[in-house]
């Protein structure tokens, strides 16, 4: 009987023996599977440059009213709103001569409604070559007759104010008349000279439509009848009694209008 006792005691002993050495082992197993798993952590990290993934929740630990347990992960969001970046600012194209100051188109990207909203390289000034000045037989006038000038400006729609670029075009033959002597001593307005100031007022009404239309909300009509006023008033005012006639019915031959890159030019 002792010696039954003694085998069942050793039989014991061994196998909490081999329990206590299993045990050792899977601590070990489980160290190293750990560390293997933050090697791979990094070595991804540094390839990558993003966070480690976040893993789910296990055997349901996971708590999901905001208070705690794993975080959970967000998609990125893109929110797209209308331009709200670099301000306009509104800066003249250069000197001029003959008392003709000219404002200048600016660059697009500006907050809605803060002024203007074209560059020079999308609308471009008029050319002093697009007038032809001819004048008339017997009278103290000379007269140009150009088609298809145009200018561009953004506007807002409604109701999300959304951006488009509206071109302000006129295709028919618009007529510019101005005196060829003045009476005041300074000699007969050559054609060229008349090209020349015609090509700077019209820059001025453009110029001054767009500073006051830019990025707002406005038909195209409102643009259109405006630059028209504009026109005819700095014509007048400008070259001492010019006319701007939007309906024209001359027999002149209608020259195409062109621009230039950085001014409208010197034809004198």
């Amino acid at each position: 009987m002792k010696n039954k006792l003694q085998r069942i005691a050793k039989v014991m002993l061994y196998c909490f023996l081999l329990i206590a050495l299993s045990c050792e082992k899977d601590d070990a197993l489980m160290e190293q599977d750990v560390k293997m798993v933050e090697a791979k952590t990094v070595s991804i990290n540094k390839v990558t440059g993003k966070a480690p993934p976040v893993l789910p929740c296990q055997d349901g630990d996971c708590n999901t009213d905001g208070g705690g347990g794993n975080p959970i992960p967000l998609r990125p969001v893109i929110i797209t709103v209308s331009s709200t970046g670099t301000p306009v600012v509104y800066t003249p194209r250069g000197p001029v001569t003959g008392g003709i100051s000219t404002g200048g188109n600016t660059s697009i990207g500006g907050n809605g409604g803060d002024g203007s909203t074209t560059s020079p390289a999308d609308s471009p000034p008029p050319s002093c070559e697009s007038f032809n000045f001819t004048a008339k037989k017997g009278a103290n006038w000379q007269e140009a007759l150009i088609k298809n000038i145009s200018f561009k400006v953004v506007l807002l729609t409604p109701p999300n104010h959304i951006q488009i670029t509206q071109i302000i075009n006129y295709p028919q033959p618009i007529s510019f008349g101005m005196p060829i002597n003045f009476n005041k001593g300074n000699g007969d307005v050559t054609s060229g000279v008349a090209a020349t100031v015609s090509a700077r007022v019209l820059q001025l009404a453009m110029d001054e439509t767009i500073a006051k239309f830019g990025k707002t909300e406005v038909s195209e009509l409102t643009v259109k009848l405006y630059f028209q006023e504009q026109l005819i008033k700095e014509y007048r005012d400008y070259t001492n009694g010019g006319i701007v006639n939007f309906n024209s019915t001359s027999n002149l031959t209608a020259t195409q209008y062109k621009t230039n890159p950085l001014s409208s030019g010197n034809c004198d």
